[in-house]
């Protein structure tokens, strides 16, 4: 029946994963790569940067799980992404157009980014240089 092969093609899936190459399979079919730009030098993607991943790097970073990370720990989520500059290019890389309104009129320089703010950063700027 189509029940009982739905059910065994779902725990097919569920033991090739039980395998470091049908691990790195599922997740590589699961998973985009959100990473940096591969450095100068470098051959082959980036490792470790799926959506999960840098999720996982955020939560690590996020101690007191306020759901936002301040400048420095989202720089360092960067280097997580793979990012391989200074810290004043992260700070450029991070402000970019991005302001937050005090109120009209007003704006100030924005001192915490959520994850999907950090992602959309990641997602924007594909094509600047990593070095």
């Amino acid at each position: 029946s189509t029940l009982a092969a739905m059910a065994a093609s779902s725990s097919a899936d569920d033991a090739s994963k039980l395998t470091s190459k049908g691990y790195q399979e599922y997740r590589k079919a699961k998973d985009g790569r959100l990473g940096a730009p591969v450095p100068d030098g470098i051959e082959g993607p980036m490792a470790l940067t799926s959506p999960s991943d840098l999720k996982v790097a955020f939560e690590m970073l996020d101690v007191n799980k306020e759901g936002f990370l301040p400048r420095k720990k989202a720089r360092d989520w960067l280097r997580c992404a793979g990012w391989c500059l200074q810290d004043d290019e992260l700070d450029m890389l991070l402000t970019g157009n991005l302001k937050q309104s005090m109120r009209p009129g007003g704006a100030m320089e924005r001192t915490k980014w959520s994850l999907k703010q950090l992602t959309d950063l990641l997602e924007q700027n594909t094509d600047m240089q990593n070095t």
